[in-house]
């Protein structure tokens, strides 16, 4: 068992949350330890964001993926870049295109969209050839039309 000064260990130690995890980093690499400062997330990622629905975007090696509150690594590093998960569903991108992956790694929408964000109303929107639209978990998509302007004419 460690002592309290597990922490001059560290460049930096944050704050404990409620899953009894800290980020912290060592060096230029980032993880987490529990309260008694045994490495639950190993140190040796780029970039480690908080928890968020039992789960933490890892990057490494510029390649992004997710690990659980174990340390273990449920959603390989594959990824150019990957969102939070919202409605258990995160964007992510791979070669250039976006899609959303469930918590367990399998592509629900593919990565065929040139973008992709999420709305807080559980739904997405993705760009393709330059259209937006709004597309639900289950992949059906809604495409925005814009509405013509009206051109105005001065003195009539």
């Amino acid at each position: 068992m460690k002592t309290e000064n597990w922490k001059s260990e560290y460049k930096f130690v944050g704050n404990f949350t409620n899953n009894g995890l800290a980020w912290v980093q060592k060096g230029n690499k980032e993880g987490f330890v529990n309260e008694r400062g045994k490495v639950i997330v190993p140190i040796i990622y780029d970039y480690v964001g908080l928890f968020f629905k039992g789960l933490s975007r890892v990057k490494k090696n510029n390649k992004w993926g997710f690990v659980n509150q174990r340390g273990k690594i449920v959603i390989p590093l594959l990824y150019d870049y990957v969102g939070i998960f919202i409605k258990a569903l995160a964007p992510v991108k791979k070669d250039g295109k976006w899609g959303f992956v469930n918590k367990q790694g399998s592509v629900i929408i593919p990565l065929i969209y040139d973008y992709a964000k999420y709305v807080p109303n559980g739904l997405a929107y993705v760009r393709k050839n330059n259209k937006w639209g709004l597309i639900d978990k289950k992949g059906k998509i809604n495409w925005k039309r814009k509405k013509k302007k009206k051109k105005k004419f001065f003195g009539r």
